[in-house]
């Protein structure tokens, strides 16, 4: 999958479809591996003003797949990039669906923080010339270890076995090495411990590549009151803590098969 991916969306398709993108700045995508401070993220981000917080849309996944097509009339992905109607089209449905989110005319910005929209980078970027990508790193092992221990669904079947597990990392990492070399600035990467230790300076940066003006009650984002629909809810919820820094050391001898392997990313 990744490899098909990968053959599609590439620098000389870059050149040939610039021009057929969306110019919206509406949407901010947040985005990387699950339990790696996406949620964190979107909350600081959301309690500015002027940005409402969407939570976890499947949306991309829907138009990439062309869920809102006619069974008979849809082309498969990812080679449907390659035809520029079906990205104007595309990025057309997806606007429309979060448009209807909110209707508060303040709002300038709204965040879309499905974790696994990694996947769909080129194509985000191809729809919208625009989109603010944000991509939250955290140590392999920690990340791993946090997604293990969480109950996920079926969605994310990969987290219920340690090998699946180191599988599926290595892969989204090496998808976003491609995807950063391949996009450089457009892409933000933000590491979750610098978020933990320099709160202020991190928050700051987010903001300002967004695009919008900085509002102190971004750093009071574990006050507001929106609705969190993911696993991190309670942590969310709190002042930030320093406490999951290099928590995968209280259990490296309970999981060695993490240790071995994932110790030679960064």
């Amino acid at each position: 999958r990744i490899d098909k991916i990968k053959d599609v969306f590439n620098s000389k398709f870059i050149e040939t479809i610039t021009s057929h993108g969306n110019p919206s700045e509406l949407p901010i995508f947040i985005l990387g591996a699950p339990r790696s401070g996406t949620t964190l993220v979107e909350q600081i981000i959301s309690s500015h003003p002027r940005v409402y917080g969407a939570g976890e849309l499947n949306y991309i996944k829907q138009v990439a797949y062309e869920k809102d097509i006619p069974q008979k009339d849809r082309q498969q992905f990812p080679n449907k990039a390659l035809t520029p109607s079906n990205i104007e089209r595309d990025a057309g449905i997806y606007l429309d669906k979060i448009n209807k989110l909110c209707s508060d005319q303040n709002i300038i910005r709204i965040t879309d923080k499905l974790p696994t929209n990694f996947i769909y980078i080129g194509y985000i970027l191809s729809m919208f010339t625009n989109a603010k990508i944000i991509h939250l790193k955290r140590h392999p092992i920690d990340t791993c270890l946090s997604i293990y221990f969480q109950n996920f669904n079926s969605e994310n079947k990969y987290s219920f076995d340690l090998d699946n597990l180191i599988f599926w990392y290595r892969k989204y990492h090496e998808l976003m090495i491609y995807w950063k070399d391949l996009y450089g600035d457009r892409i933000l990467s933000i590491n979750y411990n610098d978020i933990v230790d320099n709160t202020e300076e991190i928050s700051k940066l987010i903001i300002e590549y967004c695009g919008i003006d900085w509002d102190e009650n971004c750093l009071s984002h574990h006050k507001t009151d929106r609705a969190i629909h993911t696993a991190s809810q309670w942590q969310a919820r709190q002042p930030i803590y320093k406490t999951s820094k290099e928590r995968w050391r209280n259990y490296e001898h309970y999981f060695p098969e993490l240790v071995q392997g994932l110790s030679n990313l960064k």
